[in-house]
């Protein structure tokens, strides 16, 4: 009793300085934005909702272009039919020699040649040919765990109807080559990593327009 004594005076107290009336007017019953999409002030850099996810601020441009770990795992959704070719046809690039193109979170791994393991051992070369969009970037990592979109075809090889977890991806470096059974490194969980690197945007930032001949230029 006591403590519902306590929050109606601090309510009281509050609506005094027009803070809760601000926000019942705006139809919010919570003081809190991250309560529930009603509380969203419209500010994507004060957080914003990502379907049912409250996305605390807005990535920063530095985090979108990040390439990833050289070796990570996370799980694997599929592109409808047809719409992988089309956006790398759309985004300059060709999948000629390539066994498919793939999409990672990050844009800063767009143009880069991806290995896939998805359980049964490495297969490739895939290209990876799209990236997330900079206010799908938490939801789609954070919220729903996908470190590699695959096309339709390979996700019908694989068997996968909705999503496969567990998938393994590696990013071509010099230091070893993870398709020998010698290799003792372990996959980074492409969530933490990216957690761990995540900046965001105190306000708006000028975005960068991908070009297949020079990469990611700003505009």
């Amino acid at each position: 009793m006591r403590l519902i004594i306590a929050t109606l005076t601090v309510l009281a107290a509050l609506s005094s300085v027009g803070a809760v009336g601000s926000f019942q007017q705006a139809g919010c019953p919570y003081l809190w934005e991250w309560a529930s999409p009603a509380c969203d002030n419209g500010d994507v850099y004060d957080g914003y909702w990502w379907r049912d996810t409250w996305v605390p601020g807005y990535p920063s441009v530095a985090s979108w272009l990040r390439r990833g770990p050289a070796w990570f795992t996370g799980a694997a959704v599929r592109y409808a039919p047809g719409v992988m070719r089309a956006t790398a046809a759309q985004n300059g690039l060709s999948l000629d020699g390539y066994l498919g193109g793939v999409a990672l979170p990050n844009c800063g791994n767009q143009g880069l040649e991806v290995w896939l393991n998805p359980g049964t051992g490495w297969e490739g070369p895939y290209l990876a040919v799209d990236c997330a969009r900079l206010g799908d970037l938490y939801g789609i990592v954070m919220t729903r765990g996908v470190a590699v979109e695959v096309g339709y075809d390979t996700a019908m090889q694989w068997g996968v109807i909705d999503r496969l977890e567990g998938v393994q991806v590696w990013l071509p470096e010099p230091v070893a080559d993870l398709r020998t059974p010698d290799c003792t490194w372990e996959a980074v969980p492409y969530r933490d990593w990216w957690l761990h690197h995540l900046q965001y945007a105190p306000a708006w930032e000028r975005r960068p327009l991908w070009s297949a001949e020079g990469g990611w230029r700003m505009r």
